[in-house]
């Protein structure tokens, strides 16, 4: 009777093995072909539900490093490579994580809570959207502040172009904007616009009124100058790399 027994649990628990077996690999279940294998060796230890157990459990996803913030984390972001991680928290900073070591290489801060990151597609950049009204452009390398964009109130959403040359926040002030992030294109708007606004007056009180044209000068990594000859009506935009 006993060995009759022992034959009806052994029959029994390689029916469920295999029955776990066919739920991870037909239907993609995990849980439930790892609960079967655990009731396989319930009724008896065999190979086949051993092998089931493990096999599921091998494509179980695991933990393998917990970032920490100080309140609720809203965001995550994978870089363009992998090897790093960006999160968004409502203790008002945004971080940069190894995502081999766990370790935490960036703080950014916002003067908020910080509601979503965006990596830019060559990996450099971050954007973080922020309840402090504003998008934030960083240096992943570096953590420096790059650029600060400005809305009415808070800033849910920033995602890039493909070319990572325009970006678009998302906002509570009932407005999606979409920014240039090019300073060319930033520049050539900024003497377009100037071309169209500046009057004979302002150019008659130039200390030079009868030069043959106007140079605007801004800063930055380029020699940059925009020249208006008077007779064109039209602003030009030369750029030169710094020698």
């Amino acid at each position: 009777m006993r060995e009759a027994n022992d034959r009806k649990e052994e029959a029994l628990a390689r029916s469920l093995a295999s029955q776990s077996e066919q739920m991870r690999d037909i239907t993609g279940s995990l849980t439930e072909s790892v609960l079967l294998a655990i009731e396989s060796l319930n009724h008896k230890e065999t190979l086949e539900g051993s092998t089931a157990l493990r096999r599921s459990l091998a494509l179980q996803p695991r933990i393998i490093a917990e970032l920490q913030h100080n309140s609720s984390v809203n965001a995550v972001a994978f870089s363009p490579d992998g090897r790093k991680v960006a999160t968004a928290s409502y203790d008002n900073t945004a971080r940069l994580w190894d995502v081999e070591t766990g370790k935490q290489i960036q703080r950014l801060e916002h003067d908020g809570s910080v509601y979503g990151v965006a990596f830019s597609p060559d990996g450099k950049k971050l954007a973080t959207a922020s309840s402090d009204s504003s998008a934030r452009l960083w240096d992943v390398r570096t953590g420096k502040q790059l650029q600060r964009l400005e809305h009415d109130r808070s800033v849910n959403a920033v995602a890039f172009s493909p070319d990572g040359q325009k970006l678009a926040t998302a906002s509570d002030d009932k407005t999606a904007c979409i920014w240039t992030l090019d300073i060319r294109l930033v520049m050539e708007e900024a003497c377009s616009r100037l071309a169209e606004n500046i009057t004979h007056e302002v150019w008659s009180s130039m200390d030079d009124p009868d030069s043959d044209c106007l140079t605007c000068p801004a800063e930055g990594s380029f020699n940059r100058s925009s020249i208006w000859p008077w007779e064109r009506r039209e602003f030009r935009l030369i750029l030169s790399q710094d020698p």
